[in-house]
C-alpha cells in the first residue's frame, strides 16, 4: 500500500534551508519512490542560496524509460510568504501524483553508488576536475534476472559557446553540456547525449556523478551540476533516467 499521505510530513516538515555556513548554494535530494513496475520515479530536490536568500523545493515524476518529467509540483518558488500557506493545496497534488503514477512511497530500488565529497565543507569549493569529480564508476546489478552483470558508467563533458554566460567568461571559463553512457559486456547505451545548453541549468561548467539506483532493469542517476553564484560555487541536481542494456 502507498503510504501517500506521510509524503509531506517528510519533504516539507524537514526545516527549508539545509544546515550549510557555505557562502554558495547547495541542493539535496530525497527520493519517494518507483511505481511498482519501474516505468516511473518520484523525487524532491531542494536548492538554497544562503547568501542570495534565494532557492526552491519541488517534487518531480520523471518517466523513466523516457528520461522525461512528467510532473513538477513546486512547494516552494523562494517566495517566504508561500511556504506555508500553499500546504493543503500541495498535500492533494502529491497525493494525487502518486496515485496517477501509482508512485510506493520508499521503493527506491538499490543504491549502488553514492559520492560523498562535497557533503564535506572542507571540499565545497571549485572542484578539481582530475581528482575529486566523479565521472566514470563500475557497479553490479544487485538483483532479478540481472543480478552480479557488471555495468560501467561514464559521464563526458563538452565545453559549448554561450552568450549568456557571462560571469564563466570573465572567470575564462566555459559553460559545457553533457553525455552520459551506460555500459555492460555486450552493449553500450546513450542515457543521455545534449545537443545544446538548457538555460534552466544556468551555465554549469562543470558535471559529476552523484547516486545511483536500480530497480528491476531500470536506472536512476543524479549528477551534481556546477555553476558559479554570486559569492561561490553552488551545486545544483539533475537526473537522467534509463533502461539498462
Amino acid at each position: 500500500m502507498r503510504k501517500k499521505n506521510t509524503i509531506l510530513c517528510v519533504c516539507i516538515f524537514t526545516f527549508i534551508f539545509p544546515a550549510i555556513s557555505f557562502a554558495a548554494g547547495y541542493s539535496s535530494i530525497k527520493t519517494i519512490g518507483f511505481s511498482n513496475d519501474g516505468r516511473y520515479f518520484a523525487y524532491e530536490t531542494t536548492f538554497y542560496d544562503d547568501m542570495e536568500g534565494s532557492g526552491y523545493r519541488k517534487i518531480i515524476c520523471v518517466d523513466v524509460a523516457a528520461n522525461h518529467f512528467v510532473k513538477t509540483i513546486v512547494i516552494w518558488d523562494g517566495n517566504e510568504k508561500t511556504w506555508n500557506t500553499e500546504y493543503p493545496n500541495i498535500q492533494n497534488q502529491v497525493n494525487q501524483m502518486l496515485d496517477r503514477y501509482k508512485i510506493t512511497f520508499g521503493n527506491t530500488g538499490k543504491p549502488v553508488y553514492q559520492d560523498n565529497t562535497f557533503l564535506n565543507p572542507l571540499n565545497y569549493q571549485k572542484p578539481d576536475s582530475k581528482k575529486k569529480i566523479t565521472r566514470n564508476i563500475k557497479f553490479s546489478h544487485p538483483s532479478g534476472k540481472k543480478k552480479n552483470m557488471d555495468y560501467q558508467l561514464i559521464l563526458q563533458e563538452f565545453q559549448v559557446k554561450q552568450s549568456n554566460c557571462s560571469q564563466l567568461a570573465q572567470n575564462h571559463t566555459h559553460p559545457k553540456i553533457l553525455a552520459l553512457a551506460v555500459i555492460n559486456q555486450e552493449s553500450i547505451k546513450i542515457l543521455q547525449k545534449d545537443k545544446r545548453l538548457f538555460p534552466s541549468r544556468q551555465c554549469p561548467y562543470a558535471y559529476g556523478i552523484y547516486q545511483v539506483y536500480i530497480h528491476r532493469d531500470k536506472i536512476a542517476v543524479f549528477l551534481d551540476s556546477w555553476t558559479m553564484g554570486s559569492e561561490g560555487h553552488n551545486i545544483h541536481k539533475l537526473i537522467v533516467t534509463g533502461t539498462l542494456p
